[in-house]
């Protein structure tokens, strides 16, 4: 049993999602910050955030910026962690606010996301 002073230890991404739904996996990611001895308000604050930013980004709202920083925290990659906004590749899935037309104008290749 590890205590909050000690390093937790990695988590494999190679196993299954450990979660069902957007609700779960904020769930989780927040009980892995706690064994590691940190919170989404001390993430946020380190990285210049609000706390809400990061427990949104958590439940699953896209958020570019922080996902990474999530990620790292739990050593995880963000395409793990946030699957449904990342390919097959690992890349990140751009947003598209607008028109499709709008996207092809700007050079953006478009890709549905799947409803979760």
């Amino acid at each position: 049993m590890t205590n909050r002073h000690t390093k937790a230890p990695p988590i494999k991404a190679a196993l299954e999602r450990p979660w069902i739904d957007n609700r779960d996996r904020a769930r989780w990611i927040a009980f892995q910050l706690s064994r590691r001895g940190l919170s989404h308000k001390a993430l946020a604050e380190e990285h210049g955030y609000s706390p809400s930013t990061f427990t949104n980004t958590a439940a699953g709202m896209a958020n570019a910026n922080v996902e990474p920083v999530i990620a790292a925290a739990l050593e995880v990659p963000p395409a793990w962690l946030f699957h449904e906004h990342y390919n097959q590749a690992g890349e990140r899935i751009a947003r598209v606010r607008g028109s499709h037309r709008t996207a092809h104008r700007l050079g953006l290749k478009v890709q549905k996301i799947a409803a979760a």
